[in-house]
């Protein structure tokens, strides 16, 4: 469309629906708006279906403040429904929460897959955890070649905040340089099973309590947890277990 000398250029976030699901097309980097991040993962939400989000190389900051809100509208990326978000690389696709929420949460019960790129610069709201990555959904959350760092949780889990039965899932991907100030687990606080392999945790710090990298609360959950050729290291923690810590079962 074009206005005299000018070319107003709209770009629309592309949608490809096979079998109930669709696949959703990010166009743009601006937060909120046509063809944006945002704009896809509320469509992914209203979509029947397990959606698949793709989101290409570049920088994706979050601009719109409003905190604790669920809906997708203000602050963080509220996922709702089955969704897979496929970005380029973890160096190449960047979700930058820019200190203003918290980057991604998921609210409802979802299975949610998080592949090829990064989320970083998430701030969780007061006595809220999660300042990266949060799931209190109960549905299943999976990490390959994801970089969660430079995050700040409030309340539990700088980088990610897992509840569910159904189990956290992470493959050939980076925790690091997150920041905890009340609660457990700075790199990462589990409350269900709990899957790690190839990954690396490394630089967290749980500024007043423990779990510097890992924090599994096994004591809220049956079920099995494996962490197999990861490499926990350099975390801080000023109570217990600066890269580790179990809480076990009452009885073992």
């Amino acid at each position: 469309m074009c206005r005299g000398a000018g070319v107003v250029t709209v770009l629309l976030v592309t949608a490809i629906r096979l079998a109930g699901a669709a696949t959703f097309a990010v166009t743009t980097t601006t937060d909120g708006g046509a063809g944006s991040l945002r704009a896809a993962i509320t469509l992914a939400n209203a979509s029947p279906g397990a959606d698949t989000v793709t989101v290409p190389a570049g920088t994706y900051t979050l601009t719109i403040s409003g905190q604790s809100e669920d809906a997708n509208a203000t602050g963080d990326l509220d996922l709702t429904g089955d969704t897979t978000i496929v970005g380029a690389s973890a160096a190449a696709t960047i979700v930058d929460g820019g200190d203003l929420d918290r980057v991604l949460e998921v609210t409802s019960h979802a299975a949610v897959r998080l592949e090829n790129l990064t989320i970083r610069n998430g701030l969780s709201p007061s006595f809220t955890g999660g300042g990266g990555v949060r799931d209190v959904g109960h549905g299943a959350l999976t990490l390959v070649q994801v970089a969660v760092r430079d995050n700040q949780g409030s309340l539990n889990g700088g980088g990610i905040e897992y509840s569910g039965a159904e189990g956290l899932t992470i493959v050939d991907s980076e925790i690091t340089g997150n920041v905890m100030i009340f609660g457990a687990g700075a790199g990462l606080r589990a409350t269900g099973p709990l899957t790690m392999s190839g990954s690396l945790v490394s630089g967290n710090d749980a500024v007043a309590t423990g779990g510097g990298g890992v924090y599994l609360d096994g004591s809220s959950f049956d079920g099995d947890s494996s962490i197999i050729n990861s490499t926990i290291e350099r975390n801080h923690a000023s109570t217990t277990g600066p890269g580790f810590y179990l809480s076990e079962p009452a009885g073992h």
